[in-house]
């Protein structure tokens, strides 16, 4: 078996009871990273280091091998599959919940399941909780969750209504450049220069956790770190600019089934031949 454990956002006090057993047992236990509050300092910590490296065993070497995120995280699901298969029961333990922007747990259920080796989820309050907590913002309709890394290439080709129905929550914000790249994605997509935003470092971490309120211009011009992730409010549709995506939203409508335009409903290639030639002489 091999047990994901989440370490919740960074307050060991708030660990469940069972990660809690989990993570104090005799099992092997393979951190995705040290980097997080409750394995760098406090009683877990010192547990930690007293079972020794040959029984709880960081695996943030493989983040100065891998050339992208990518290979690096085939090659922490291969460590966690390969010590599973040499030592039996497991404990990989993930910073948040395990379910929530963890890539590497994704690709290890879906190993195991081509495997057949059991996996179990032991959850934990995710970064998203104690994000939303920190800034006293209750969600009672969308929120898009985002890899901060993947903004470019979510925003706002894949997905046009990021953004607009819904804050987005942005993470693994773990230095300027990031921050940077997160800023002129934004803007990009049509939000202003001011926008309002908080960026969050050390949610749910007690005397760590600082939240800024600023404009999204500044984003990439205050200190950001591995714990910070950044809550944008939705930008009103009208405030949007038209784009390629404005245009298939509103064919989309035009031609739904049950609530088009019988006019468009009824067109094809053939029949908007002529009016596509008669627009082509008038440009002409």
């Amino acid at each position: 078996m091999i047990y994901c454990v989440g370490l919740g956002p960074g307050d060991v006090n708030a660990l469940p009871a069972k990660a809690h057993t989990l993570l104090t047992s005799n099992l092997p236990i393979l951190l995705r990273t040290q980097r997080h509050p409750c394995t760098e300092a406090g009683p877990l910590a010192e547990h930690f280091a007293s079972r020794g490296p040959a029984n709880v065993i960081p695996l943030d070497d493989e983040y100065e091998t891998g050339r992208t995120f990518e290979e690096t995280y085939d090659a922490i699901v291969e460590r966690v599959l390969r010590t599973h298969a040499t030592r039996g029961d497991i404990v990989y333990a993930v910073p948040g919940h395990p379910l929530v922007g963890e890539t590497t747990v994704r690709i290890l259920l879906e190993q195991a399941a081509i495997e057949h080796i059991d996996i179990k989820i032991v959850g934990a309050p995710s970064f998203v909780d104690a994000c939303l907590e920190a800034i006293q913002a209750p969600i009672v309709d969308h929120i898009h969750v985002v890899d901060a890394h993947l903004l470019r290439s979510a925003l706002p080709y894949a997905d046009p209504n990021l953004g607009t129905d819904g804050p987005i929550l942005l993470y693994q914000v773990h230095d300027q450049e990031i921050a940077s790249d997160v800023k002129l994605a934004l803007l990009d997509a049509g939000f202003p220069d001011d926008w309002p935003v908080k960026v969050i470092t050390a949610a749910g971490v007690p005397d760590l956790e600082r939240v800024d309120a600023i404009p999204l211009v500044r984003i990439d011009r205050i200190p950001v770190n591995h714990l910070t992730s950044i809550f944008v409010p939705a930008l009103p549709r009208e405030q949007r600019p038209a784009n390629i995506n404005t245009l298939s939203e509103i064919m989309a409508r035009l031609r739904d089934p049950e609530t088009g335009c019988p006019w468009d409903l009824k067109q094809s290639h053939e029949t908007l031949r002529k009016y596509l030639l008669e627009e082509a002489f008038v440009v002409a």
